[in-house]
């Protein structure tokens, strides 16, 4: 089985606040997180991580390694932001993979999303939202900046500038963090399962 996950942010007790996670301390999340993972995953399945796997410092924080060990699977990990910083090592930005009849990107950040792959599946923006077109998540970011006189944001500027022929693709981005997926790893059914209903909704509008 192949599943998907990313941004478990393991010992970093600050994101609990600032993703609306339901848990009382990082330890608490942290457990509940490997629970949830090793509920579903076996010992011989693969999980793509997209990037934001640990903290590197803070109350209930480890070293990737002891992470890792608490975890089923065999994990492929594409960094993240985070990632830089910690000590998980990867220097995976992406990966294309050929899924369930589809080609499929992997990354972490949107703004590194592929728009000439039918599907690209991302990570980093934990709650904030489950699925969009790469068409409107170039016209979000493109107003934000054009609106916003102090934005500082190189990559947002950089993934306006080298997809702007692209702005009107209908690749999509789906979000694989835990946030949005009940805080543990999903298959490409499950994800697809969602993109369909998604797809059902903009048609009736």
């Amino acid at each position: 089985m192949i599943y998907f996950t990313s941004d478990t942010h393991f010992g970093h007790g600050n994101i609990i606040e600032y993703s609306n996670r339901p848990f009382k301390d990082s330890t608490e999340m942290n457990w509940t997180l490997i629970r949830n993972w090793n509920a579903r995953v076996q010992k011989e399945d693969t999980v793509f991580f997209l990037g934001d796997f640990c903290f590197k410092s803070g109350i209930g924080s480890q070293k990737a390694d002891f992470w890792k060990s608490q975890l089923n699977g065999n994990i492929i990990f594409i960094s993240g932001n985070h990632d830089r910083q910690n000590s998980l090592k990867t220097d995976i930005d992406c990966i294309h993979i050929t899924h369930g009849g589809k080609r499929i990107n992997l990354c972490h950040k949107p703004e590194h999303a592929n728009p000439e792959f039918e599907i690209n599946l991302v990570g980093h923006v934990h709650h904030k939202w489950s699925i969009r077109s790469f068409s409107e998540h170039y016209s979000i970011i493109d107003k934000i900046v054009s609106e916003s006189l102090d934005c500082d944001r190189k990559d947002w500027e950089s993934f306006l500038e080298k997809n702007l022929r692209y702005y009107k693709s209908d690749s999509i981005l789906i979000n694989v963090g835990v946030d949005v997926n009940k805080f543990m790893p999903v298959t490409w059914n499950e994800l697809n399962g969602k993109y369909q209903r998604w797809l059902k909704g903009r048609e009736n509008v």
